[in-house]
């Protein structure tokens, strides 16, 4: 059975509630779908922290939580949203004029040039951006490397080897997600420390890889190359 296109991918939406139409659109997608915030695993310090691969603003509201989150950012806390990290969407053309405004492009279907006093009427609607936001991470964020272990599926925040699925906390997956962008090719250490919030020393790289390895379970799927980094070992490039 086919499953729906954004299984396996994290979706904040800001301003809106459930039961809205842009939150059911992406659980009738397959998504996990949240309206908080505030994504910090119990216990963590303070600021926001987007483990989620799309982030979508439901109002003008929304748009000003996502960017006084981003401002109020501590340092070393939760970074700046990039286009290769989490996609950010949005609904109205009002939105988008206040995320551009603070440096924020938004995937949307309406341009911030569509009128000052353009409305919610001016933008597409849920499903519309549903549609646009899946297309954009099945383009971009699902990634299936063959290895000798089977086949590595990467779709977001979910990953299967031979189609079972691997219990991995957030930092091995961020890692996962990193080697997975370049399959066979060495990733160094240092670009894979930017992947962890927080953390500050090369050191606590060799213990993620060190987790990452005990989720996945089977040897040889991540190789250590000496003194450069580390790599997904592939079949059949």
């Amino acid at each position: 059975m086919t499953r729906p296109p954004l299984t396996g991918f994290s979706v904040m939406v800001l301003g809106a509630a459930a039961g809205d139409a842009v939150v059911d659109a992406f659980v009738a997608a397959g998504a996990r779908t949240t309206t908080s915030p505030d994504q910090r695993p119990a216990g963590a310090a303070p600021g926001p922290r987007w483990d989620v691969d799309a982030v979508v603003v439901g109002n003008l509201v929304g748009a000003r939580i996502l960017v006084d989150a981003c401002r109020a950012a501590p340092p070393g806390g939760a970074p700046a949203l990039r286009p290769d990290d989490v996609v950010v969407a949005c609904t109205d053309a009002a939105s988008v004029r206040h995320l551009v405004g603070a440096g924020l492009v938004p995937l949307v279907a309406v341009g911030p040039d569509a009128g000052p006093d353009a409305g919610p009427d001016a933008g597409p609607d849920a499903g519309t951006v549903a549609g646009a936001v899946a297309e954009h991470l099945l383009a971009t964020r699902l990634r299936r490397v063959r290895t000798h272990a089977g086949l590595l599926e990467v779709r977001g925040h979910e990953v299967r080897l031979d189609g079972a699925a691997l219990p991995l906390s957030p930092v091995p997956m961020a890692l996962l997600r990193a080697l997975s962008r370049s399959p066979g090719e060495v990733v160094d250490r240092h670009r894979l420390l930017a992947t962890m919030h927080g953390a500050s020393d090369l050191h606590a790289v060799e213990v993620a890889v060190a987790r990452l390895r005990a989720g996945i379970g089977r040897a040889g799927v991540v190789e250590t190359v000496v003194k450069r980094g580390y790599r997904l070992a592939v079949v059949d490039r």
